[in-house]
């Protein structure tokens, strides 16, 4: 009974200790006992400097500026170089397969080159590394994602090169990379998650011609931005498709982007869900392709001015919410449909509302 309870008790302070060191920049809290690596050549860094555990390193305790991490390593534990400003460099062995949680948040590595056989990323993994300038994974690389604001906040971040192969750029990926003027994401790439690049530096960006989904707030607040377009590249067989009902753009996606003053929907997305194009004071023309299937409600003001391009030629193929364009005014809001079909819109139910505004397609 008193050995469960001291374990008991080993294990609350444990936790506890954890959850102080999480707090800040605390280097005072040493993973257990020291190995060195079962495989592989040694550290140019006295062994000592490493904490390993198997093929696993648990931390660096060493200050020297450029670390080589010892061939063999297959995983970087959680926290490994947390905090360790003093590292302004280090070398990736082609052994890795996983960086953990937060392994170099608030350190001082100022470039990282991603080898091919890192399979995946953790959350928070470079988070607010203030002198982090350049970030290229290997054009080898299968990765297909990683964790969630992988690299925010990371505020020098100028250049990132992304592996050709990635599906997804998650949520808060690049949120705060204010120096982030230019980034070339793979056609592959099918979903933009949630602030993805909310207040970057990006002044034009090619969205991938695979892509499809687009999170809330994705671009929010990035307002150099002045040019959105889609890649023009052929679609690619291999390429992954999601389920009709998930493809689309949420709301808010260019909020702030004041100088963006066009934007044409992409093909492959099928449903607006509503406020998608509000907040962008600057939007001059929306263009809505053919294959829309949704527009959801409030998609963008028709109170200024404000010309709406569609596509399709049979109203009765979309499903409209109400006050699509909201608070619209003569003058203002202009929709443009097929010649052909400019009085079926002017009859349609759903679009009756906006009868006086549609008119035909130059």
């Amino acid at each position: 009974m008193h050995i469960t309870k001291y374990k008991t008790a080993v294990l609350i302070l444990a936790t506890v200790l954890l959850a102080l060191s999480a707090v800040a920049c605390d280097t005072s809290v040493k993973p257990p006992q020291a190995t060195t690596p079962s495989q592989g050549t040694p550290p140019q860094q006295d062994s000592k400097d490493f904490i390993i555990s198997g093929t696993t390193l648990v931390s660096y305790n060493g200050t020297d500026a450029k670390v080589l991490i010892p061939r063999g390593i297959t995983q970087i534990g959680d926290r490994a170089f947390h905090c360790r400003k003093s590292v302004t460099a280090v070398e990736l062995p082609d052994t890795i397969e996983h960086i953990g949680e937060q392994v170099f948040t608030k350190s001082g590595i100022k470039e990282i080159i991603i080898p091919a056989s890192v399979r995946t990323i953790g959350e928070w993994a470079f988070q607010s590394c203030p002198e982090l300038e350049r970030i290229t994974f290997s054009p080898e690389s299968k990765m297909t994602t990683f964790g969630s604001s992988a690299f925010v906040g990371c505020e020098s971040l100028a250049s990132v090169t992304l592996p050709p192969s990635l599906e997804e750029i998650p949520s808060q990926a690049f949120m705060d990379c204010t120096s982030l003027e230019t980034i070339a994401v793979p056609d592959s790439v099918h979903t933009i998650g949630t602030e993805a690049f909310r207040s970057t530096g990006l002044k034009s960006l090619t969205l991938p011609a695979n892509i499809q989904k687009i999170e809330s707030r994705a671009f929010y607040l990035s307002k150099a931005l002045a040019s959105a377009t889609v890649s023009q590249t052929a679609p690619d067989e291999s390429w992954k498709n999601l389920d009709d009902d998930e493809r689309g753009m949420d709301s808010y996606v260019f909020e702030g982007c004041d100088k963006l003053q066009s934007f044409e929907v992409p093909s492959r997305c099928r449903h607006l869900k509503g406020w998608t194009f509000m907040g962008m004071n600057g939007l001059k023309t929306l263009t809505f392709h053919r294959d829309i299937r949704r527009y959801g409600e409030f998609l963008a003001p028709g109170d200024r001015d404000l010309h709406v391009i569609i596509q399709n030629e049979e109203p009765s193929a979309i499903e409209v919410m109400g006050y699509s364009f909201p608070n619209p005014k003569p003058g203002k809001l202009k929709i443009f449909v097929p010649a052909k079909s400019v009085e079926a819109y002017k009859g349609n139910a759903a679009w009756n509302p906006y009868a006086d505004y549609i008119e035909a397609a130059q």
